[in-house]
């Protein structure tokens, strides 16, 4: 599903790749605790992007989209159904920093916030308002986000012919999570530039 898409905007381009992770086998990668093998710590949280999206062939199947850098896991769910306690996990696990866009949009689509996956806690306006101290960005559109962030002004999305039509919407969500995990880990920088360094503290650096 989905496959390779390239970003290209007016900052840089990048490969990005969708792949489908079938719910038993990311369930066990997350009770691998895969993020922290032996137990690793990072200087600052994991940042993964989250979305969720209705499959587009099966409105009765919700698509979960999990962005780590340059990839894509994409996890399909029958609505309704509970979430296998491995995934669950992972989702509720503390030391990851979810991020997402339009959060207050999908609560009725998936249970984000009873996995306290809240909009002031993951939706990328709200991060953006805290940092940068202003709730105007709470109300702005990702482009406009990615445009005062990253300076970001053009984003165009490149993918084969063959597969675009089936997987458009898919394509579109994988480029739209991309950006808005690259916005997250920008203004984490910058938050973390304003606090004071601890030069006891040392640790290997996810971003």
């Amino acid at each position: 599903m989905a496959g390779i898409v390239y970003l290209r905007t007016n900052k840089f381009e990048v490969k990005l790749e969708g792949i489908t992770f079938k719910a038993k086998d990311f369930e066990t990668m997350c009770s691998m605790d895969f993020l922290f093998p032996d137990g690793k710590t990072w200087a600052r949280p994991p940042v993964v992007g989250i979305d969720v999206m209705r499959h587009p062939r099966d409105p009765n199947n919700i698509l979960m989209l999990l962005c780590f850098g340059v990839g894509c896991v994409i996890l399909k769910f029958i609505s309704g159904d509970v979430l296998p306690e491995s995934i669950y996990r992972f989702l509720t696990d503390e030391r990851i920093r979810f991020v997402g866009f339009g959060i207050p949009e999908k609560k009725d689509l998936f249970p984000l916030e009873e996995l306290g996956l809240t909009k002031h806690k993951v939706d990328i306006g709200y991060l953006a308002a805290k940092i940068l101290d202003d709730p105007k960005y709470k109300k702005y559109e990702l482009a406009e986000l990615a445009r005062r962030v990253l300076r970001v002004k053009t984003m165009i999305g490149l993918t084969q012919s063959s597969s675009f039509e089936r997987h458009e919407q898919i394509k579109c969500a994988i480029c739209q999570l991309f950006i808005t995990s690259a916005i997250a880990m920008a203004l984490l920088g910058k938050s973390e530039k304003k606090k004071p360094v601890d030069a006891s503290k040392k640790s290997s650096s996810f971003l």
